[in-house]
């Protein structure tokens, strides 16, 4: 699978070392080579500015990215940024298509998710 040849030891010891921009680039080009869960935390530096300025527009392009690959966690947290409007125009069918994927991957329960209609 491609983009699956990431040395995760290296980038743990980079995020160790606090070295936040090298953990970044290693992230990044992973991520670039199609790999669903360096999408997913690229999308996370993004989001909060680890290692690069803070984008959120860009984390949800990662997140996306990730999510059509099947990355759960990516598609729970693309499901809240449509949900919030944070980084993506505010959407409520899309919460609810990428919520019910987060559903098939066990990460949220059917009868456990939160309410967000009123």
């Amino acid at each position: 699978m491609a983009g699956n040849d990431v040395n995760f030891e290296d980038l743990y010891k980079k995020v160790c070392e606090n070295n936040d921009a090298e953990a970044f680039n290693t992230i990044k080009d992973a991520a670039e080579k199609g790999n669903a869960d360096a999408l997913y935390s690229l999308g996370n530096c993004y989001y909060v500015g680890n290692g690069i300025e803070k984008d959120r527009t860009e984390a949800v392009k990662c997140y996306l990215g990730a999510a059509e690959l099947g990355n759960g966690p990516a598609q729970f947290a693309l499901a809240v940024c449509y949900y919030m409007g944070d980084g993506v125009k505010r959407s409520f069918p899309d919460y609810e298509k990428w919520m019910r994927e987060a559903e098939k991957k066990g990460l949220v329960c059917q009868g456990e998710r939160p309410r967000y209609y009123i």
